[in-house]
Formats: C-alpha cells, structure tokens, sequence
C-alpha cells in the first residue's frame, strides 16, 4: 500500500481531471448513498418475502397436522407424534434463523460496500497529492500536512468553533485546488534560478621566472 502511494505522478492536466471528479464524487456521494442503501432494503424485503412465505406454509402445516389428525391414544403413538412435532417446529426455528442471517449478510455487504467507496476515495485522493508534489518537486510531507487538515475536523470537531471548522476546511480546499496552478519541476526551476548563470574564472598569465 505505501509503495502504491509514494509512486507515479501526476501531471497538472492529469491533476484538474481527477480535481474535478473528485469534486463531481463529493456531490453525488449522497446520491451514492440512498442508491446503496435502497438497494439493500429492497433486497432485505425480498428475502423476509420469499423466506417468510416457505416458512408461514411451514407453519400453517403444523397447525393443519395438529388440529385435523386425532390424537393419539397409545403411548408409542404419541411420542410418534410428538417426535414429529418436534422436527417440524425445530425445521421451522432453523429457517427462521437462516432467513435473519441471510438478511443480515445482505446488510453487511452493502454497508461494506460503502465503507470500501469511502476508504478507496480516500486512498485516491492521498495519492494524488503526493503524485502532484512529487511532479512539482515538493517534499512529501507537504501533502501529508494538507491530508491532516480534513482529518483533524474530524478528530477535533468538537472542540473546534464554527469559524476556525471552516477555515480549516476551506483552507483545506484552497491548498488542494492551488497545486493545480504549480507548474512541473517548479522545484527544480526556482533552484536553477536562485542559484543563476556561474562567472567564468579569471585566467592568470603566468610570467616566466614569477611564482604563479
């Protein structure tokens, strides 16, 4: 993971593309959401739906079998039935735990799924600041800097005022969308200039018989 994330890099026009989609995500991410999470409901309803009807024919058999057989008078004759019984109400607990653990499983995937959308978006986004840093010539630790600031509005939202929650983030924004506007090798283009042309040395004549 860290090798994904400290190699490549990402060229200005490259960078205002994923800018952008990022920004298109960040607005549809509701959208996202209630399509995941309507997806999973309707799902759920459709497992209670067929589930439920196998196990209320199951029921509806038992109640049949005990209301319109005669009871049996024998005593092998009614642990017969007893034991049938038995294996009728087990068999209808079992589909019933199956059908609440189907269900479950149903949720689990799509709430991971949502989980997952969020951390590979994540993981996108810190990749493309240090791809654009290493681009630009900047030390890496200028985009774990700009990666800290939505991930202490996270940690510190509490404590923090109204004012300073959104300075923080949109400082956050305006740092994010200003790499776009460096050109590549800007490092190394201001270094070549503050350091500028060298002088040529002085070329002593020697004179014969003169220490040089």
């Amino acid at each position: 993971m860290l090798s994904f994330l400290h190699g490549g890099s990402c060229s200005r026009k490259m960078y205002a593309v994923f800018l952008a989609a990022f920004i298109a995500f960040d607005f549809s991410k509701p959208f996202l959401t209630d399509i995941i999470l309507d997806t999973k409901d309707v799902a759920q309803d459709h497992i209670f739906q067929s589930d439920g009807a196998k196990l209320r024919q199951k029921f509806e058999a038992i109640e049949a079998t005990s209301t319109n057989v005669a009871r049996p008078t024998g005593e092998e004759e009614r642990t017969k039935a007893l034991d049938s019984t038995m294996l009728q109400v087990a068999d209808l607990t079992a589909g019933t735990i199956a059908m609440g653990a189907k269900s479950s499983a149903v949720g689990a995937v799509f709430m991971s799924l949502l989980v997952a959308l969020g951390v590979v978006s994540w993981l996108a986004m810190i990749w493309m600041l240090l791809a654009r840093l290493r681009d630009i010539g900047w030390p890496q630790a200028v985009g774990w800097g700009i990666i800290a600031m939505p991930v202490a509005l996270r940690v510190l939202n509490p404590a923090l005022s109204d004012t300073m929650w959104y300075a923080v983030q949109y400082s956050f924004f305006a740092l994010v969308a200003a790499l776009a506007f460096v050109p590549s090798n800007f490092a190394d283009s201001a270094a070549a200039v503050s350091q500028g042309p060298s002088a040529p040395k002085p070329v002593s004549r020697k004179q014969f018989g003169l220490r040089s």
